[in-house]
């Protein structure tokens, strides 16, 4: 069986998500989600750094590797300590032995299967 680009979700996927979900997507539309921090977030964000409680990193996307953090540190006493320089998750193919396709091939963190990074 061939398929082609017939995913409602993603022109970039070569395989019917439709038929992986038994019965068929929900036809029904979600009820709002809504996030409030009456107080502001308790995170912020200057260009790619991230600041938040303690903690600071920065943000970075790359094709090959999706999300990638640099420059993770914890402030102690008033001194960042350096946690990790930098770290991605990077993609690893497993072959699951079911001929039917998408499942003949997946990646461990289905990072690229979906675009993460592009």
């Amino acid at each position: 069986m061939i398929y082609r680009n017939k995913s409602p979700l993603s022109p970039t996927l070569s395989f019917p998500l439709a038929d992986l979900v038994e019965g068929g997507f929900r036809t029904d539309a979600p009820k709002p989600l809504n996030i409030t921090q009456p107080e502001g977030p308790s995170f912020t964000v200057e260009g790619n750094k991230v600041l938040w409680q303690q903690w600071s990193f920065r943000v970075g996307f790359n094709f090959r590797e999706g999300l990638v953090l640099h420059q993770v540190g914890y402030e102690d006493q008033g001194r960042v300590r350096p946690i990790i320089f930098r770290a991605s998750m990077v993609e690893m193919a497993v072959p699951y032995a079911e001929p039917r396709a998408p499942y003949h091939r997946k990646c461990a963190f289905d990072v690229s299967d979906y675009g993460l990074g592009e």
